[in-house]
């Protein structure tokens, strides 16, 4: 795999284990980026969309899902509620998307040690550990990914570092929303509800960028 999803060579074990019957909690713990429907208008987020693929895939309904976003949150708030929200579960893999509200509340001391915490605690749970950069900011006037987006960019930087420290599994959304706006035409007005929230059809394109990391094919569109 390229550097987009390093070291995601262990996620398709996650997916045979499904095929063999066995129950799996799969935990998505992040901000409004991860929860809220209100700008989807109703569609489907990224989690139950891969939810419900990883269940066609293993041909089982042994798979639960705990969306555990919350909008607004930085590692701070989802430290938190890391109990209630997560812990009672005791997730077999949780996919954790934080730092966009990081990225104008919390330096990267403080950052480094919330995100810190909360993979100490999810490890703890025994337990697989997957980072996923933030999805980028839209700039409406021309329609493209913000390039000033600085301080959210060095949030970025933290989470690939602190993946790379930690030996974790990366899917680095915010690198693959570049690649698809130079390489393919992503039009950021047509996967953006506004500045900061994804639209359902973002939601989507979220969703289909987990996929190979799951060595999962991506549907056609």
């Amino acid at each position: 795999m390229n550097d987009r999803y390093r070291r995601c060579d262990r996620l398709p074990a996650f997916v045979d284990a499904l095929r063999r019957g066995e129950r799996r909690w799969l935990c998505c713990l992040g901000d409004s980026n991860t929860c809220n429907a209100q700008f989807t208008r109703g569609g489907k987020q990224w989690p139950e969309l891969l939810h419900s693929a990883l269940k066609e895939a293993a041909g089982t309904q042994t798979l639960m899902l705990a969306n555990a976003g919350v909008s607004g949150d930085s590692v701070v708030e989802a430290l938190a509620r890391f109990d209630h929200d997560v812990a009672r579960v005791r997730p077999d893999l949780t996919i954790v998307c934080l730092g966009s509200n990081d990225a104008n509340r919390l330096d990267d001391a403080a950052f480094d040690a919330g995100l810190g915490a909360i993979i100490d605690h999810l490890l703890a749970l025994g337990g697989e550990v997957v980072l996923r950069t933030p999805t980028p900011v839209w700039e409406r006037k021309p329609s493209r990914i913000w390039p000033g987006d600085d301080k959210l960019r060095a949030k970025v930087a933290r989470i690939r570092a602190i993946a790379e420290a930690r030996a974790l599994p990366l899917i680095d959304t915010y690198a693959l929303w570049h690649d698809a706006e130079r390489d393919a035409g992503l039009r950021m007005a047509d996967v953006m509800s506004d500045e900061v929230h994804t639209d359902a059809l973002g939601h989507r394109l979220v969703f289909r960028q987990l996929l190979p990391a799951f060595a999962l094919p991506i549907p056609p569109v």
